[in-house]
């Protein structure tokens, strides 16, 4: 398991020992109180569930689910939108969508 931040990734700090996912999602969340800038923690309150903007459905990747799709699969309906983030293990699917982030600094 990779440990440490690259150029290309960010690896976020974990705590996933002897539970099951869904507590996984939200240990990870809580591990990462201090990491702003990415629209997680601005935009969810929990990290697990519709806890983000609008309803949106947030999920913070934990376990076999170890990165993150933006924009919500179309199968979670009215919790999917520009703010919705959730967990999945990297395979490509049809289900999930994409939202361009464009930063002005």
């Amino acid at each position: 398991m990779k440990t440490t931040s690259t150029k290309y990734t960010t690896v976020y700090p974990h705590n996933e020992e002897n539970t099951d996912i869904d507590t996984a999602s939200k240990n990870n969340y809580l591990a990462n109180t201090k990491i702003f800038g990415d629209g997680i923690r601005e935009t969810s309150t929990s990290g697990i569930g519709s806890s983000g903007w609008n309803g949106d459905y947030s999920c913070f990747p934990a376990l076999y689910g170890p990165f993150a799709y933006r924009g919500g699969g179309f199968w979670i309906s009215a919790n999917a939108g520009l703010f919705a983030f959730g967990r999945t293990n990297g395979d490509s699917s049809h289900n999930y969508g994409f939202r361009p982030v464009v930063v002005c600094i």
